[in-house]
C-alpha cells in the first residue's frame, strides 16, 4: 500500500494540459488497458462536440494521450489531471476489470481522492446488463473479492456492487451507439461542476 499511497503524491506544480492548455477540465477519462483507448478516444471526441453545441462553450474533456505534456512526468500530469476534473468517466471493460482484481489480490487498492464518478461498462460481446447481471461474468459484483480496504476499511465487493447498480451506463463499442451514449453522458454532467454523478472511491 506504501506503493499507491505515494503514487498519490504530486512532485511538481500543475501545468496546463497539452490539448486544452487549461489546469482544470469538466471530465477525467479512467481507464486501465490499451486495448480500451481506441474507444476511450472516439468516446471523448464525441462527447466534447455534443457538449461544445449544447452548452455553447468548450467542453475540456482529460485523456492522457492528448493532454500529457510531452517530456514531463506521467504519474504527475496523470494525478493533475485528476485532481482538477469535475467528473470521472470511469471505463470498465471485462480486460481491465480483470487487472482491477489482480491488483486487488496483491493488495494495491489505493484511495484515491472523492470524485464525482460516472461508470461506463463496455461489453465487448453485446450482452445488456441486465442479462448476465446474474451469471459469472466480471459485470457480476460477486465476481470480486470479498476484501476491506486496509486504510478505509471498505469492502471492494460491496463497492463494485455500488458502482454497477447506482449508475453505470453500459455501452457497446460500435460507432453508433457510443455517439447515443455520449448524448445519455452530457445530460448527466450537466450542469458539469453540479452534483452529477456518485461519490465512490475505488
Amino acid at each position: 500500500m506504501a506503493s499507491s499511497t505515494a503514487q498519490l503524491l504530486q512532485t511538481e506544480p500543475p501545468k496546463p494540459c497539452k490539448q486544452h492548455g487549461v489546469l482544470k477540465h469538466d471530465l477525467f477519462t479512467s481507464y486501465r488497458v490499451e486495448i480500451d483507448g481506441d474507444f476511450v478516444a472516439q468516446l471523448v471526441s464525441y462527447i466534447e462536440n455534443i457538449a461544445a453545441r449544447r452548452f455553447c462553450r468548450r467542453v475540456c474533456v482529460f485523456l492522457d494521450s492528448l493532454c500529457l505534456n510531452d517530456g514531463a512526468n506521467w504519474r504527475d500530469g496523470f494525478l493533475d489531471g485528476l485532481h482538477g476534473s469535475y467528473v470521472v468517466l470511469y471505463v470498465l471493460s471485462e480486460e481491465s476489470v480483470t487487472v482491477m482484481i489482480e491488483n486487488v489480490k496483491n493488495g494495491d487498492w489505493p484511495e484515491p481522492p472523492r470524485r464525482r464518478l460516472l461508470p461506463i461498462l463496455v461489453d465487448k460481446e453485446g450482452n445488456r446488463f441486465s442479462e448476465i447481471a446474474g451469471s459469472g461474468t466480471l459485470f457480476n459484483p460477486v465476481t470480486y473479492p470479498d476484501l476491506p480496504h486496509v486504510i478505509t476499511k471498505k469492502n471492494f465487493r460491496g463497492t463494485m456492487a455500488a458502482l454497477f447498480l447506482n449508475q453505470a451506463i453500459h455501452i457497446v463499442p460500435d460507432l453508433a451507439k457510443i455517439h447515443d451514449v455520449a448524448y445519455d453522458i452530457v445530460d448527466l454532467i450537466a450542469p458539469l461542476s453540479g452534483t452529477s454523478g456518485i461519490y465512490l472511491s475505488l
